[in-house]
């Protein structure tokens, strides 16, 4: 017996360890929320003929107290002379709630909405879909180009299953049963998770239909060969107009056994708002023993209420070693363990735990852990006292990267003042990414645009080729689409800062603006250099990039002379400068160097790493 339990015991560190291996597909999910919107004529109220476009960028810091907005836009009638956010749905006008009139830079926004206009109200606005971007010029003083602001969200949707809800009469069974949904941003793909409960046996067959409640429908998506026992798991390639019947409410699922061949429980299904998050149960994820021969699953779905001071949740759980005895969501990242946030105890109904929570438990600490995959739900019994199944919860939004693009993160001197606004979105899963961008000002029109591997101020290979995208017709361009993540290691690199995305044109063929992709924003301050500092005040003297392969950038307002001396002072370069200008290191070895730059207001000298 010993022997057997030291065997069953390996075997489950084994399977844990795989498991948290293999579960990091949400460790680059953050706190942070990027909403986005794509303006254009058309969604003015009434539409407008133009051939104006826009991307806007509006990043929620991890604090909630900062909103940093960044619009690019090209092809309007006359210059913007207005900007605002207003409150209103989509096909709807409204009050301006924020005036970012003020942040125009010529065909370009870089503004912050902080203090008391940063209200709750503004942010609940915004995760209902309730705001507006609305940019204005003297031909068209309402609007020329509109878009709404979004979040970057795949699409969560929930099904809770009744024997009630069946138009056929139901023959004995009590069975419930949840499903949670998760559908891409391109509306291509559908994964699936249904927990059936108390059924006369498992299920034979399992559907989509097309109907609303109460009443009887066609078939729109098997799910019969993703049952399991008594689940339904896995991913269904979709068409979009299957993604649009969830949202519109008038799809149900249909669970059907050989006592009621006609469907033994079904559910209406329903889209999760915003901030929607899901957890998959099973005792695999738990960090102790689980004592038992029986196979416990639980499936769960969330939502914080769009006002961040109220928990939704239900939670379907079966063929568990005995009664619920407590169910708590705790502070942990998968295969860890931490301390209660919140009781879930007191709503447990047999093998269903459904309710509200709100009050001090809701608080921002935990809003943040919930949005950055921190946060597990533990349900115990009395053999497993410790928890008998668990699941870590994820939340359906996408990790938003801004992207800020200028000539001036180019590696080598570009003398162009073209600039560009753009983001990229990752699924929770980190399988695909969605990337738009807007440019303006550029020599001529663009003869490619890739996403490369590389640190900031480090040139480095193509990852994806987005060349195709753009519309090559002139010196304004945009283009939006998806990309596969095949690779865990291009998952890696995007994550920690390590791609950025290069426009490139005739006159610099090497790549005329650059934008490091990353999780920040430098709110409020237009970028002039690759640290978004303005340029340089009278006396100032900065170099980029540090480390460095290459050239080393010199930025200053007057002229200097400088020279590059390695460790034991052997001088490697020197020369004179009028401005700003650059210095060759590409025939230095890698090591240490010191710039000695001389200048009116004296001798400066910085420590150079050559990479």
């Amino acid at each position: 017996m010993k022997e057997t339990m030291s065997i069953m015991k390996k075997m489950y560190l084994l399977l844990l360890a795989f498991i948290v291996a293999t579960s990091t597909f949400a460790s680059h999910l953050g706190p942070k929320i990027l909403f986005t919107a794509h303006l254009s004529g058309d969604q003015e109220v009434p539409a407008v003929t133009t051939d104006g476009n826009g991307i806007a960028t509006l990043y929620l810091n991890e604090t909630r107290d900062t909103l940093c907005v960044r619009l690019s836009w090209f092809g309007l009638s006359g210059d913007a002379n207005g900007i605002h956010i207003h409150h209103g749905a989509m096909g709807m006008n409204g009050d301006v709630l924020v005036n970012l009139s003020g942040d125009i830079d010529k065909e370009q926004i870089y503004g912050m909405v902080t203090g008391n206009d940063l209200n709750p109200a503004l942010i609940a606005d915004m995760l209902s879909g309730n705001t507006y971007l609305n940019l204005h010029t003297a031909s068209n003083p309402n609007g020329e180009i509109r878009g709404q602001v979004m979040a970057e969200t795949d699409f969560g949707y929930y099904s809770f299953l009744t024997t009630s809800q069946e138009t056929d009469g139901v023959m004995g069974s009590m069975a419930t049963g949840l499903a949670v949904m998760k559908a891409s941003r391109d509306k291509k793909w559908l994964w699936i998770e249904v927990i059936a409960d108390s059924l006369s046996e498992n299920p034979t067959g399992a559907h989509i239909h097309w109907a609303a409640e109460g009443m009887s429908g066609p078939v729109i998506l098997s799910l019969t060969d993703l049952i399991d026992g008594n689940r339904i798991h896995g991913m269904k390639e979709v068409t979009p107009g299957l993604v649009d019947s969830l949202m519109s409410g008038m799809a149900y699922i249909n669970l059907h056994t050989s006592m009621n061949p006609a469907g033994e429980i079904r559910g209406q299904i329903a889209k999760l708002p915003t901030l929607g998050f899901d957890a998959v149960l099973d005792k695999a994820q738990e960090t102790s023993m689980v004592m038992g021969m029986n196979d416990p699953h639980g499936v769960a779905h969330f939502h914080l209420y769009q006002g961040l001071d109220s928990l939704h949740f239900l939670i379907q759980v079966s063929g568990m070693s005995g009664d619920i005895t407590g169910a708590h969501l705790h502070d942990g990242a998968m295969g860890t363990s931490g301390n209660v946030l919140v009781s879930l105890t007191p709503f447990v109904t047999g093998n269903i735990i459904t309710g509200v929570v709100s009050g001090a438990e809701i608080n921002p600490d935990f809003i943040s852990k919930m949005l950055s995959g921190e946060v597990y739900l533990n349900v115990h019994t009395a053999l497993n006292p410790n928890g008998e199944i668990r699941g870590q919860v994820y939340r359906y939004l996408r990790e938003g990267y801004p992207i800020e693009l200028d000539a001036l993160q180019e590696t080598a001197h570009v003398g162009s003042a073209a600039r560009g606004i753009g983001f990229v979105s990752v699924d929770r899963d980190q399988s695909n990414m969605f990337v738009a961008v807007n440019v303006t000002g550029l020599s001529g029109k663009i003869t490619g645009a890739h996403i490369h591997t590389g640190a900031r101020g480090i040139d480095g290979a193509v990852t994806f080729n987005l060349s195709d995208w753009f519309m090559k017709t002139g010196m304004n361009d945009m283009a939006m689409g998806y990309e596969m993540i095949s690779d865990p290691q291009q998952a890696t690199d995007l994550r920690n800062g390590m791609m950025y995305l290069n426009i490139h044109t005739d006159m610099f063929a090497n790549g005329e603006i650059r934008g490091q992709i990353e999780r920040s924003s430098k709110c409020g301050m237009a970028p002039a250099d690759p640290t978004g500092i303005a340029m340089p005040q009278p006396g100032e003297i900065r170099i980029y990039p540090n480390p460095t392969r290459n050239v080393l950038n010199i930025e200053t307002s007057e002229a200097i002379q400088y020279r590059v001396v390695d460790v034991t002072g052997k001088e490697i370069a020197a020369g004179e400068m009028i401005q700003s200008g650059q210095v060759d290191l590409n025939a230095c070895k890698v090591g240490v160097y010191f710039l000695q730059v001389i200048s009116p207001k004296g001798v400066k000298t910085f420590k150079v790493q050559k990479q």
